[in-house]
């Protein structure tokens, strides 16, 4: 048994499972077409899954060993008889009579008619597409006919590395985008995009040393690409599969995001997939009247949805342990939208989206150079990656939809606002330019904040160690945490009450509070970050056993940390009404002090309760600006 991909690449060192179940079939000579895939635990095919398999080297294999299987779906050679010619039909005969489906090595599903029906179920099911193939049609080898289709429900496709940024921040030793490319018709490589979202931290490692392999002085592109950043070239044979959301009129593609590798694809062969303009995806029917389950509405368009949003995969399981879809989410902003959006308003939004819901990767996007006409966008320049970012305001409740349809379940603002400062604010002057430069941007308004922010998190775990775990070492929820936080938040509002200020506070959502006091627009991130920092560590001097504001994890155990490092130009939180991204789809929801002071329940407030309490709760932070105070007389 020899298992070759598409490119000529013997496989049969990474798939031994498929060499072994292929052998167990006892066929005489045969050449079979298929496709090896890894299964998720849903049993969906997921292809990053299949590439951690792929790049197995020196005995090194992934965290998580997948189950794989083969899908075989055609048979080109049996028993010394070609059957390239034959009709399909006459094929999938055959195929079914000599091949023994096992856990291994499965059946292709072929569904007779009945496309529309069945491009339906490919969407409800979240797949990347379906084929369609003529009954009657023979198989021709590395042909593309309109005898097979292939009729996509996501957008993908391959394109070729030409190119990378320097990465910063947290990405310092790798980079920040690949310059992605196709090939033309005259063999040319034509720039489609940069690419710098959908990269986990293992995937940035494992690709670095294979960027620097194919290090070039030439552009291999026919054109060089504008880029805000500097490039390193590279020899242009990495080929990756993206996502993406369309094309511009500049044929460059929308938000590509990554999503692996194609290691069965010689790059030259890499060109622009047109789509047939005689070929579209159908609609889906309309839904029959009478009632259906909320969080399993399958319809397009959500009532009193806004008319310019369009809708996708609603009935995507985004919250496994509740049950909660996607179009939960969008419903729940749809509801609270007049609550939320008040506190979103000319402040620039951060996306944090989780395209296959909170157990799914996540990724982080500040720039959004094509967004609607009814999104509106300011300019920022930012320093770490020495560039023009376009970030979208979040002030009409289209944009509100616009981000739940793009999975963004939390909605993180800045704590300043891209409006001019007016003469009756008394606070001064400030510019409004926040795109030519560092300097411009820290004379702004942007680096005026409403308010000090203090994040309070309980650092109280079970056995009173660090978790031993990679990323965020944030305890779990538990109501002995979550009442250390509420004794840290109220001796922090004793001592801006001695200050002369007020705070309002609201839970994070997760296991802590969020604590912020409104200040009149003269003060810069420096000027508030020193504040705060004076603060906390005053607090913690007073009460050392309880709360701390040490930077180091270590340090913070058994105590609740006080972070005053919040209050930084650009830094952001979940905003107040944000869903977050837990098991149980809770909500960062403004409280009263005396709310507080009763024993409440942050598990209580989530996607699903928060629109039922507001309808009759008004918004506690409803004059969070309407008295903004002055910090220097009260120091």
């Amino acid at each position: 048994v020899t298992l070759r991909s598409r490119g000529g690449m013997t496989l049969n060192a990474q798939f031994p499972e498929v060499v072994e179940a292929l052998y167990a079939q006892d066929l005489p000579d045969a050449i079979l077409d298929g496709e090896i895939v890894a299964l998720d635990d849903a049993g969906r095919a997921h292809f990053q899954l299949l590439q951690s398999r792929l790049q197995e080297v020196n005995g090194r294999g992934p965290n998580r060993a997948p189950v794989i299987a083969y899908y075989a779906f055609d048979i080109l050679y049996f028993d010394g008889h070609r059957m390239l010619d034959r009709p399909l039909t006459d094929r999938r005969l055959l195929f079914d009579a000599v091949l023994r489906p096992s856990a291994v090595i499965r059946m292709s599903e072929a569904v007779a008619e009945h496309g529309v029906a069945f491009y339906r179920a490919a969407q409800e099911l979240g797949v990347e597409g379906i084929m369609a193939k003529r009954r009657d049609a023979p198989y021709r080898p590395g042909e593309r006919a309109k005898s097979w289709l292939k009729i996509k429900v996501t957008q993908r496709m391959e394109a070729v590395v030409g190119g990378f940024t320097r990465g910063r921040g947290a990405r310092a030793n790798t980079f920040g985008a690949v310059l992605l490319g196709v090939y033309d018709g005259g063999g040319r490589l034509q720039y489609i995009g940069h690419c710098g979202g959908g990269f986990t931290d293992a995937e940035l490692r494992r690709l670095m040393p294979l960027l620097q392999a194919r290090l070039e002085t030439a552009c291999p592109f026919a054109q060089v690409p504008p880029s805000n950043e500097a490039v390193t070239w590279v020899h242009p044979e990495l080929v990756v599969e993206v996502e993406y959301a369309g094309w511009t009129n500049d044929g460059l593609l929308r938000v590509p995001v990554y999503k692996g590798r194609r290691m069965d694809k010689p790059a030259r062969e890499v060109r622009r997939e047109v789509p047939d303009r005689a070929i579209t995806a159908p609609a889906r029917a309309p839904q029959p009247p009478g009632p259906r389950p909320e969080s399993r509405e399958s319809a397009d368009q959500l009532p009193g949805a806004p008319a310019g949003v369009e809708f996708t995969n609603l009935e995507k399981i985004f919250w496994p342990q509740r049950g909660n879809t996607k179009g939960d989410l969008i419903r729940y902003y749809l509801e609270v939208g007049p609550h939320i959006l008040p506190h979103l308003r000319d402040r620039p939004v951060t996306l944090r989206r989780f395209p296959n819901g909170i157990t799914g990767e996540s990724f982080y996007q500040k720039d959004y150079p094509d967004a609607p006409p009814f999104v509106e966008t300011v300019r920022i320049w930012t320093e770490s990656e020495k560039k023009t970012l376009v970030a979208p305001l979040c002030n009409n409740p289209d944009t509100l939809a616009w981000l739940a349809q793009l999975a963004n379940i939390e909605v993180h603002t800045w704590f300043s606002r891209a409006t001019p400062i007016r003469r009756a604010e008394r606070a001064g002057t400030a510019g409004t330019a926040f795109a030519a430069s560092e300097q411009a941007l820290r004379d702004s308004t942007l680096n005026r904040p409403d308010y000090v922010v203090f994040d309070i998190d309980p650092y109280l775990f079970p056995d009173n160690k660090l978790p031993q775990r990679k990323g965020e070492k944030d305890p779990d929820y538990s109501r002995r945490g979550f009442d250390a936080a509420v004794e840290a938040a109220l001796l922090l509002r004793d001592v801006l009450k001695r200050l002369k200020l007020d705070g309002f506070v609201k839970t994070s959502g997760k296991t802590g509070l969020h604590l912020f006091v409104p200040i009149v627009r003269r003060y810069t991130f420096e000027q508030t970050h020193a504040f705060a920092k004076t603060v906390t560590q005053y607090l913690e001097g007073l009460h050392p056993g309880k709360v701390t504001t040490a930077w180091a994890a270590e340090q913070r155990v058994g105590k609740v940390f006080l972070d005053y490092n919040q209050n930084r130009l650009g830094a952001t939180l979940a905003s107040a009404y944000s869903v977050r991204p837990t098991p149980e789809a809770t909500v960062s929801l403004p409280l009263t002090w005396k709310e507080l002071g009763h024993k409440v329940d942050p598990l209580e407030f989530n996607l699903t309760t928060v629109p039922v309490l507001m309808r009759t709760r008004k918004d506690a932070w409803r004059e969070l600006l309407a008295k903004p105070q002055l910090l220097e007389r009260r120091l």
